[in-house]
């Protein structure tokens, strides 16, 4: 106790920002590492890429969330064919190119809008007719803008076409993320037993909890995608 009276409180001052600067950059470090020197707890062997790694609690879900974005990334790769896939029916709703740009454009910013994994037998109805509802709405103000700039006849937009764009574009949809909320509890469902075996309970816990959302989320999909199928809306 002596020898720290003697310290002056400028010293104390320079440890206290020592401390501040070196505790979080050496806590930062030692998750990169997959915290190997663990504060959490007990360790784990896992291989990740080909490697074997030991990892903690803290390392294996830093390796759970980047397996969640490849997924991810995964779905909004496969997204960004639809779009040109039904070039030929957006293609066919009118004369005008305008038309068609315009229910890409819809069509396009759905794509990005979150729900698609939630929807249900019951709401799918609802979710077709209303983009059903937009694209005729928004394509028709098109047709009458463009009257007035040209002379020739504009075929006006059908109904059952637009539905069936609809229709289709939720069906590619809903498959694309059928195949995401089913890679995801497969996902959780292997990495909850690792969890439990370095003895952490609130995430085993947590990842049972997602593992069987997205496994209800997957059965809801399943019957959505056969009822579109089977087109008996």
């Amino acid at each position: 106790m002596g020898n720290l009276d003697k310290i002056p409180p400028i010293g104390w001052v320079v440890i206290l920002i020592f401390g501040l600067i070196l505790l979080p950059a050496l806590f930062i470090l030692l998750l990169k590492k997959g915290g190997k020197l663990s504060f959490f707890g007990q360790t784990i062997e896992v291989s990740e890429g080909g490697k074997i790694q030991t990892i903690d609690s803290i390392g294996l879900m830093y390796l759970m969330r980047d397996n969640c974005e490849k997924i991810e990334l995964l779905r909004k790769e496969r997204i960004e064919d639809i779009l040109p896939d039904l070039s030929y029916l957006l293609s066919d709703i009118s004369v005008l190119a305008c038309c068609m740009y315009r229910a890409e454009s819809i069509l396009n910013k759905r794509l990005y809008k979150n729900g698609f994994e939630d929807l249900t037998v019951d709401t799918v109805n609802v979710y077709i007719k209303q983009l059903a509802e937009e694209l005729f709405i928004r394509l028709n103000k098109e047709i009458i803008r463009s009257k007035t700039c040209t002379t020739r006849p504009l075929n006006e937009v059908k109904k059952e076409k637009i539905f069936f764009i609809a229709q289709d574009f939720t069906k590619r949809v809903t498959k694309i993320y059928l195949m995401e909320v089913k890679s995801k509890a497969d996902m959780y469902l292997n990495y909850k037993p690792l969890f439990e075996k370095i003895g952490d309970k609130i995430r085993a816990d947590f990842c049972r909890e997602k593992m069987e959302k997205k496994l209800r989320q997957a059965e809801n999909l399943r019957a959505v995608l056969e009822k579109l199928t089977n087109r008996t809306i």
